[in-house]
């Protein structure tokens, strides 16, 4: 009974959507994964319980390292997502307070090289755990998450952000309007250019 409910309700969306969402994040597949790990540690425990051969330890062992990573990564993965948000937010208040000098009535678009750095919260747990790299949304990626996030942190800047390789787009340097510790900004055809550093 645990195995047919378990199986179906550990889809999740993918129950009621017809898009493959976990192609795109796979955070979305993660109640699956929880599903595998749950239902192999309770086939090891049972194996070691009736065994009284040279597998039991092993299969001890096995059981309690699930165990452990089973319990610890739910925790983990919600600070890393905690600490991006918190670095993401922060990171939006000074890039707005660098643009809002900057707009004028004949400013166009924004263009940028990347968003925001990712926490260094997040960078530390990724090295012990890599799947996060998948499953927390990157603070430098400019997709659309990201940029309607950033629109609701902005007060409603009404310029257009787009990407650009700063290597194809060539820079004038009487065109550098800011140059501090986190960005440079530049001003060119009616459009700004802010390379983060």
């Amino acid at each position: 009974m645990y195995l047919v409910l378990a199986a179906i309700f550990s889809y999740g969306v993918f129950l009621i959507f017809v898009e493959q969402l976990a192609k795109y994040q796979p955070r979305y597949a993660y109640g699956f994964a929880i599903f595998m790990v749950i239902t192999i540690i309770l086939l090891l425990d049972n194996i070691s319980i009736n065994t009284k051969t040279i597998f039991k330890m092993p299969t001890q062992i096995i059981t309690v390292f699930l165990s452990y990573y089973i319990l610890i990564f739910p925790f983990v993965y919600a600070s890393s997502l905690n600490a991006n948000k918190i670095a993401f937010q922060t990171q939006s208040i000074i890039l707005v307070q660098e643009l809002k000098d900057q707009i004028d009535n004949t400013t166009n678009d924004i263009y940028l090289n990347t968003l925001f750095k990712n926490s260094p919260v997040f960078n530390n747990s990724v090295a012990n755990y890599p799947i996060l790299s998948l499953l927390v949304p990157n603070n430098e990626s400019l997709y659309w998450p990201n940029l309607l996030l950033f629109n609701t942190l902005n007060n409603g800047m009404p310029q257009n952000i787009k990407g650009f390789d700063p290597k194809v787009i060539p820079l004038n340097m009487e065109n550098l309007k800011v140059d501090d510790f986190y960005y440079q900004i530049y001003k060119q055809d009616n459009n700004l250019y802010v390379i983060r550093k």
